[in-house]
């Protein structure tokens, strides 16, 4: 499920923490909430098995580039707005300081060549990440322990698409991109109290704190949670290495385990990594003419930018007209 990041325009800026929710007030749960751990994991596996074959024709890349970028924040929006949290924007996207950050690096999922989901890394810096907009006591005590943070957003999936294995691919990608290429320790995720159980009971994620609303969401409930990924890979061995819990994929079968932290996948197009953790990837920075352009479209200047991003507004903001990089 995706999570709750979206700016509400150009103005946007860092505001007071989101009511806490009638979610949590009257204590609703949903069905799956009260399916116990292993049962529940049990499920997600043969959901993820189900569509045996879809994963033959799929390529996931970084997004380099303005059209794959923005291609990717289309469909995005698009599920927001079909979910009713989001009103249509002319260009098809919203204004989201984040997405200009140096440290957010998108990832899409293509099926024979059609643009079938995407989910993006943001990375801690000095404007912050979108879940201080909402939980920022919670980012707060994670940043006092001097962990290294990043938040996954947008993760979004073509309602064309049936099945776990696209978004399972692409959390796949994100997961080692975020550990082993860039060093993450804390991976945080803010999401709707109806998907936590995905996130808690399948993918090992800690609740960090108590639901609240997301104003610029139409009031969307928000539920912040954080995967600790040093730890991840003896966590996850243990819940999932042992008989019962293994499930197909390319024809072969396979456990969580394994997927995430040991399994080629030949699906997957991520760079060779250095020694890590003494030598980290380098992200794909937007070029200045890429800025101007977003702004254009979102139709907002560069003073859009002052507060969030100092780099980006000042190349965006540099004196003449926007030149292509040289590479």
């Amino acid at each position: 499920m995706p999570t709750w990041i979206r700016g509400n325009s150009a103005g946007t800026r860092r505001a007071s923490p989101g009511k806490v929710s009638s979610d949590t007030l009257k204590g609703r749960r949903t069905f799956a909430s009260l399916v116990p751990a292993a049962l529940y994991r049990r499920q997600l596996l043969r959901r993820i098995s189900q569509k045996q074959g879809l994963e033959a024709g799929l390529r996931l890349t970084v997004a380099a580039g303005y059209e794959a970028r923005v291609a990717a924040l289309r469909l995005a929006h698009d599920h927001y707005v079909r979910r009713g949290i989001e009103q249509p924007t002319a260009c098809g996207f919203r204004f989201n300081p984040f997405h200009l950050s140096p440290g957010t690096t998108m990832f899409t999922a293509h099926l024979d060549g059609a643009l079938v989901g995407t989910i993006s890394l943001i990375e801690d810096s000095p404007i912050g990440l979108p879940m201080d907009l909402v939980h920022p006591d919670e980012v707060t005590r994670r940043r006092q322990l001097h962990r290294r943070l990043a938040e996954a957003g947008t993760l979004t999936v073509s309602p064309d698409v049936r099945g776990a294995v696209v978004s399972f691919l692409l959390y796949n990608m994100m997961f080692r991109w975020a550990r082993f290429h860039r060093g993450v320790d804390d991976l945080l995720i803010a999401v709707h109290p109806r998907a936590q159980d995905v996130y808690t009971k399948g993918l090992l994620f800690d609740r960090l704190g108590p639901v609240r609303q997301y104003a610029s969401l139409s009031n969307a409930s928000s539920v912040p949670l954080m995967l600790d990924l040093p730890t991840a890979a003896e966590r996850f061995q243990r819940v999932y290495a042992r008989p019962g819990m293994q499930f197909s994929m390319r024809g072969v079968r396979t456990d969580l385990y394994r997927f995430f932290f040991a399994d080629a996948n030949d699906e997957i197009e991520l760079p060779a990594r250095g020694a890590f953790p003494f030598s980290l990837s380098p992200t794909i920075p937007w070029s200045r003419e890429d800025i101007a352009r977003y702004l254009a479209e979102c139709q907002a200047g560069p003073e859009a930018l002052r507060g969030f991003a100092p780099d980006a507004q000042a190349r965006a903001s540099a004196s003449g007209e926007p030149r292509r990089s040289a590479a």
